[in-house]
This record gives C-alpha cells, sequence and structure tokens, in this order.
C-alpha cells in the first residue's frame, strides 16, 4: 500500500491495494528532531522498569515483613 500522511497523521492519498501506480503528492519537509528521534527507547525502558519495580518491590517488602513476625 502507498500512501501520504500529513504531519498531524491524516491520510492524505493512498493507491489501492494491489494495483500499480504512480501517487503524486506535494511534501514539505520539516527541521527539528521528534521526541522518539531525541530519547528513542531510553523512555519507555524506563518507564517499564519502574512499572517494574514498583511491582516487585512492595511485594518484596511485604515478605520481608511477615518473616520478621
Amino acid at each position: 500500500v502507498t500512501g501520504v500522511i500529513d504531519p498531524h497523521g491524516r491520510v492524505v492519498a493512498t493507491l489501492p491495494q494491489f494495483t500499480a501506480g504512480v501517487l503524486k503528492q506535494t511534501v514539505r519537509g520539516y527541521t527539528g528532531a521528534t521526541p522518539y528521534a531525541r530519547v528513542g527507547n531510553y523512555a519507555v525502558l524506563s518507564l517499564a522498569l519502574l512499572v517494574l519495580v514498583g511491582v516487585a518491590l512492595p511485594r518484596a517488602l511485604k515478605r520481608r515483613a511477615r518473616g520478621n513476625e
């Protein structure tokens, strides 16, 4: 599938699936980096690590507290 998507994520033009053809559309380049290009996977990995710690730490503390009783 060939298509053109604008900066807001809207599909501007497409070619039908399994059809040979040429899609002509005027596009404009932008400067700067997206948040993902600046941070990469670090944001997602950091969030996943925080969630894991947030789930595992309370469980470990409960287990430790039960062992001291």
